[in-house]
């Protein structure tokens, strides 16, 4: 009877440690863990040191061969890359387009108290006034970016 709970143990532990890498938190990872461990100590109790050393050598090659192949296949399946984000956007890409709008026309979107959001080029953009609040509704120009931040003042010329 002691080998079924034994046998139960790494399953159920094998189980929690491969639902670990599906919903990350620790939880599943650690009672997984902590199923792998009583059932080498269970092991050692009852069937003495030989068995008990080869089911813990058997379960550190199995966590260390089942996380390699995890860690080098999982990327690379169809499967794996559903989970992944597929585009990146760094911040030198990111202010590199910004850098674009300088001098470009839009209307404040939301109050700018000092910061709010403009329509420039059609698209809603995070901006910071150079000076004072700007009414929702307002021309503004983009006068600076500096990394993310898009700074613009109030302008009384119309919109293109």
């Amino acid at each position: 009877m002691d080998l079924v709970w034994i046998s139960l143990l790494i399953v159920l532990g094998a189980g929690l440690l491969i639902a670990e890498i599906f919903m990350p938190g620790m939880v599943m990872g650690i009672l997984g863990a902590g199923c792998l461990i009583s059932s080498v100590v269970w092991t050692f109790k009852v069937y003495g040191l030989g068995v008990g050393g080869g089911l813990l050598l058997f379960e550190v090659l199995g966590v260390s061969v089942g996380l390699f192949v995890v860690m080098e296949r999982l990327p690379f399946s169809k499967w794996g890359r559903s989970m992944m984000l597929e585009e990146t956007n760094t911040n030198r890409d990111q202010e590199e387009s910004l850098k674009k709008i300088v001098g470009q026309m839009g209307k404040a979107a939301t109050l700018c108290r000092p910061s709010g959001v403009a329509l420039i080029l059609g698209k809603r953009i995070d901006v910071i006034s150079e000076a004072g609040f700007i009414e929702e509704g307002r021309s503004v120009v983009v006068t600076r970016v500096e990394g993310a931040q898009v700074r613009v003042k109030e302008t009384s010329a119309p919109l293109q």
